[in-house]
């Protein structure tokens, strides 16, 4: 049986923060354009040198190589004193930093540090091997709202008297080696702070079974509230499942069609060309279809959450933009489109679930300003993996609308849009400041499309 899982995914993108996800502009706290500012912390022997190759906002970064020491492991530490001092709470509001990685498989473990005195601060971890960093830049999205002294991957930790009242004196950033006798060098730039998100929840339905019209659609059209459907096409109008008028009906009632291949086989027992052809004849059903809005048809299901590098090599080749699966995993990181997709993890829940637990994970995007994924399967009575009860999904939905002053429910399409582009409304004036969105000097809402990054296409 299936564990319920859970992964938020963070909304901010690499070529321009998506503003329909922003609630407040954030602040350039530390530019790292001057490496003399920063030094070794303690006995830790680390390399500190600027990047003029490698940089987010000015013309330089601040690049970190671990430095092996015989008898030792390889930590790097760098530190910048700050003064005057700053509160915690005044810039712990919601912070994040780009930090460029020339090899992820070099890399342990990457840390942030507020400093206020000896052993008394509060530490932000990533470990490789439960939040992946990519080859290249990542944002790291740190939330006070995650706040522990306790401690997992998604947690601050707080250690002595340290308070979120307390002055900072030195802004610290720690590296470890994955391997003790090769280093790992990763640059650090454009250290904001005030960083606000909106949070967003995406329901999904995977494999087009009949309840998905009989069951969910009412429930959710009296909420009015949409959702999205992972089209196995090869079983459209096959007994038990959607036919192609009920998917008709649901496109037109706003729902989002996104691939679950053909045939929904497990992708990581096929051949690269095998997978190419099940995910494509998919996408030439749904293009066929124009069931294409927003780009939703670009999403792609991993039948049970299972894929391999024959699935990354398929989804360039098809132009994919996003693909989900469902083995946990914590991530506070927020990263760019990978071209040619970004992997999301989601919630899935099984007849042992209850309301109560999904709605927990609704109650945590909102908390954290991260986006919960729940993707449903057969809207049943019964035990099973993919069976959820009509009565549970209600409960649900009734929650979701109790939120909706603090949660968006969005259909994948519109995920993407709020990235790309903007709802239609009327601007206000220059500096105006509304519930999702920062007016800036040109009075005008600017999407975020790069032509550098062609897989954003619209």
């Amino acid at each position: 049986m299936k564990k319920l899982i859970v992964l938020m995914v963070l909304m901010i993108c690499s070529v321009g923060f998506g503003r329909w996800y922003r609630t407040q502009a954030d602040v350039l706290y530390e530019d790292f354009e001057t490496a003399v500012d920063w030094s070794q912390v303690g006995g830790y022997t680390t390399t500190i040198a600027a990047d003029a190759v490698n940089f987010k906002t000015g013309s330089k970064s601040v690049k970190l190589t671990t430095v092996y020491s015989a008898g030792g492991f390889l930590f790097g530490r760098m530190k910048k004193t700050l003064s005057p001092a700053k509160t915690l709470d005044s810039v712990f509001s919601g912070c994040g930093f780009w930090i460029y990685c020339a090899d992820v498989s070099t890399i342990n473990n990457v840390s942030v540090i507020l400093y206020v005195s000896v052993g008394n601060y509060i530490q932000k971890d990533t470990v490789f091997a439960t939040i992946p960093l990519f080859n290249g830049w990542n944002f790291i999205l740190c939330n006070k709202r995650l706040l522990s002294t306790t401690g997992n991957a998604e947690d601050w930790m707080l250690f002595g008297t340290a308070t979120l009242s307390s002055a900072f004196t030195e802004l610290q950033f720690w590296v470890k080696s994955a391997v003790d006798t090769t280093p790992a060098i990763v640059s650090f730039d454009s250290f904001y702070s005030e960083i606000y998100t909106k949070p967003k929840c995406i329901i999904q339905f995977d494999d087009i079974g009949i309840t998905v019209r009989t069951s969910a659609y009412p429930i959710m059209a009296a909420a009015g509230l949409r959702a999205s459907v992972g089209v196995i096409s090869d079983l459209v109008d096959s007994a038990g499942y959607l036919t192609d008028a009920n998917l008709a009906t649901l496109y037109a009632a706003g729902w989002d069609m996104y691939n679950h291949t053909n045939a929904a086989t497990v992708l990581t027992t096929l051949t690269e060309v095998e997978q190419e052809l099940a995910i494509g004849t998919c996408q030439a059903y749904l293009i066929g279809k124009e069931w294409t809005r927003n780009n939703c048809h670009r999403h792609v299901a991993y039948p049970n959450g299972q894929r391999d590098a024959n699935t990354i090599t398929a989804m360039t080749n098809l132009e994919i933009l996003t693909g989900r699966g469902t083995t946990i995993i914590y991530n506070w990181r927020v990263n760019e489109f990978k071209n040619p997709y970004t992997h999301f993890r989601a919630t899935c829940p099984t007849s042992d679930t209850t309301a109560a637990d999904v709605n927990s994970y609704i109650d945590y995007a909102i908390a954290t300003g991260q986006t919960v994924i729940i993707v449903f399967h057969n809207i049943v009575d019964g035990a099973g993996a993919t069976k959820f009860s009509a009565a549970k999904l209600q409960a649900v939905v009734d929650y979701l609308v109790s939120k909706q002053s603090e949660i968006d429910v969005v259909t994948i399409g519109e995920w993407y849009e709020g990235l790309t582009a903007l709802p239609t409304i009327t601007l206000p004036a220059v500096g105006d400041v509304r519930k999702d969105v920062v007016f800036g000097d040109a009075n005008s809402l600017t999407g975020i499309y790069n032509p550098a990054h062609p897989w954003l296409k619209r």
